[in-house]
């Protein structure tokens, strides 16, 4: 079976927007476009003139390198607490434990 965590944030996404969470809700949206993104067809591959062209399917892979990228990033970003960010900084790795939250889910 292919890992595929895009339900579960979908859902929870949902809640978080239920609860007016919009921390979590921010990192779940970013990170649900990443994936989307990660879907695209590269435009060079297409024929010209092509209206209707089949996304690429991510295999599990895929969603974690993604994934793997969404955090790590989040972590960097962290680093804004050297600039005396604090607030910043924590809620970034505040996003980048949710996103954390479904790589242990595949490991």
């Amino acid at each position: 079976m292919n890992w595929d965590p895009r339900q579960q944030i979908r859902t929870d996404l949902r809640t978080a927007i239920a609860q007016r969470d919009a921390v979590r809700a921010s990192v779940l949206r970013t990170t649900l476009a990443a994936l989307a993104n990660a879907e695209a067809v590269d435009t060079s591959t297409v024929a010209p003139g092509a209206t209707d062209v089949v996304r690429r399917e991510l295999d599990a892979a895929a969603i974690r390198q993604v994934l793997e990228g969404e955090h790590a990033e989040a972590m960097d970003a962290a680093l804004l607490e050297r600039f005396g960010r604090r607030t910043e900084a924590g809620q970034l790795r505040r996003q980048a434990g949710e996103i954390l939250r479904y790589l242990a889910v595949a490991s």
